[in-house]
């Protein structure tokens, strides 16, 4: 593989930060071995195979009396697929960070810089990795945070981000290919305790877009949640968006969370993405997200989906079903596609090694053959 001015400016600033911290005292390390194995069934025929397995190594230390710490994670996976007997390999550099906390008067100060992972209040519009900066002060009363960065060195392999059409841009490379470019930016002002133990946030996004399409998008976003009861909590989150400020999108979720006990828990609600509905235009997002395991797998767009997940833990065993129902709403007219159900299950055999099952489903109710199943087989041990 050849390597660009990017790429050896990012391995030479990963061998810098390693070469600074090797010989910390308390330097810790550790690594994880994956072994997936999944079955493919897509439209329920055409049976298929692929088999992964991943190494993941990471580090961490203090960088002396500063108060900051570094951390550090690197992957590497290949994929074998018996559909197209293709074999695909992915390393990447998961994260890069230096990051400190500070007690000041009334507060404690944060602040993040590196590659490290970035979520919106949603975790719908933007939910990945980015290179950037962070910053967060919190008081007792209210707390404002800010960040700013870069996509462009990303492994889009690894992270995949949509068009103005809502379609993934495309690897150009097998094992480490360049993310499109975003600038994301974001403000937020929280209020932890509004009224008896309720949350509002403000967030405030924008994402310039320095690719080939200078699709720029800007987003606003209001956040509510809080107890109803000790075991009964909701969370409400609203987000506008833009690309040219003369349309509007919007994203909508609501969900209840219920406790009833130590090991189970139950949440259920509904998501809504604007499609070409009234004054809103079609949402659009910058991380991919599939809002059903269809065979398409389509984007967080024009659809109301209710959902309901309920998840159990006994001892060292975890389970949990989803289920989601999928209503399109491209325009007016809102269109029944199908039902999402999904299982999973984690056992915990030692300390330091675990086996899980994954049963995915689709069911397709409007005959356009989006039927899907995939299982899966994973082990895991680390070291």
């Amino acid at each position: 593989m050849k390597l660009n001015l990017k790429n050896k400016l990012l391995i030479g600033a990963v061998c810098a930060l390693f070469t600074f911290v090797s010989p910390v005292a308390s330097l810790e390390w550790g690594g994880i071995l994956k072994n997936d194995t999944q079955g493919l069934l897509p439209a329920f025929k055409n049976f298929s195979l692929s088999q992964s397995d991943s190494l993941f190594m990471w580090l961490s230390a203090p960088l002396g009396e500063s108060g900051l710490y570094f951390s550090g994670e690197g992957m590497y996976k290949f994929t074998f697929t018996t559909a197209d007997n293709n074999f695909s390999q992915l390393a990447d550099v998961d994260l890069l960070k230096i990051s400190g906390d500070y007690q000041t008067a009334k507060g404690i100060f944060s602040i993040a810089a590196g590659r490290y992972m970035m979520s919106d209040s949603t975790a719908v519009i933007f939910a990945q990795n980015f290179d950037g900066v962070s910053v967060k002060y919190a008081g007792n009363r209210f707390a404002v945070s800010g960040f700013g960065g870069y996509t462009g060195l990303l492994n889009s392999l690894n992270v995949t981000m949509i068009n103005k059409d809502g379609i993934a841009f495309g690897p150009e490379s097998k094992i480490y290919s360049l993310s499109n470019g975003f600038v994301p930016a974001g403000v937020s002002f929280e209020l932890p305790s509004l009224f008896t133990n309720q949350s509002l946030s403000i967030q405030t996004l924008a994402f310039i877009d320095i690719g080939e399409e200078k699709y720029n998008r800007f987003y606003g976003t209001l956040l509510l949640s809080g107890p109803i009861t000790n075991s009964f909590l909701y969370n409400f989150a609203t987000s506008f968006g833009t690309n040219d400020f003369s349309s509007l999108m919007n994203y909508s979720a609501l969900n209840f969370y219920l406790y009833p006990n130590d090991f189970l828990s139950i949440s259920f609600g509904a998501e809504y993405a604007s499609g070409k509905n009234g004054p809103f235009s079609p949402f659009l997002g910058v991380t991919s997200r599939s809002i059903v395991n269809s065979l398409t797998a389509p984007q967080t767009t024009g659809a109301i989906v209710p959902n309901v997940v309920c998840s159990c833990v006994f001892d060292k065993m975890y389970f949990g079903i989803t289920g989601k129902f999928l209503m399109a709403v491209p325009e007016d007219k809102v269109e029944t596609k199908g039902v999402e159900a999904d299982f999973s299950f984690i056992y915990a055999v030692f300390t330091d090694l675990q086996i899980g099952f994954d049963l995915t489903s689709y069911f397709d109710i409007s005959k356009n053959n989006e039927d899907n199943l995939t299982a899966t087989l994973r082990a895991a041990i680390s070291f």
